[in-house]
């Protein structure tokens, strides 16, 4: 099972799209906030390209005439579901900020959902709709 999880991972690869040249390793974030001497404006501008850059190539890999896959974040899958791997523990360390998106988000989410459905019913797990 690890083998399969270090290969998603690796099929699954983030690159940055905000011009950065990224050392082998270099935290993606150190490198962002160096390159733009540490300053909020400049440091919103530029992932803010990134951001604008990835989006669109992703969009473009799944609107693809050959797209054949989702590929499943395997760290998410695992914490999700215990039973894909009982006792997996995710080592890294993270701090996240959550709030609720507005209405307006939540009815567009909600929409593309049952855009989704009509697209490819009995593919969506309607247990996980947006509400």
């Amino acid at each position: 099972m690890v083998a399969q999880f270090e290969t998603a991972e690796t099929r699954n690869k983030l690159e940055d799209l905000s011009g950065i040249q990224l050392q082998p390793g270099e935290n993606p974030y150190n490198a962002l906030i160096k390159a733009c001497n540490d300053n909020p404006a400049e440091i919103q501008t530029l992932y803010s390209l990134h951001r604008t850059k990835r989006n669109a190539q992703q969009a473009e890999k799944f609107l693809a005439t050959g797209f054949e896959e989702l590929i499943i974040d395997q760290t998410l899958l695992r914490l999700e579901d215990p039973t894909v791997e009982p006792g997996f523990l995710d080592n890294r360390n993270c701090l996240v900020f959550w709030a609720r998106p507005p209405d307006h988000i939540i009815r567009l989410a909600s929409k593309v959902n049952e855009l989704l459905k009509k697209a490819a019913p009995g593919k969506i797990n309607t247990s996980d709709t947006i509400k």
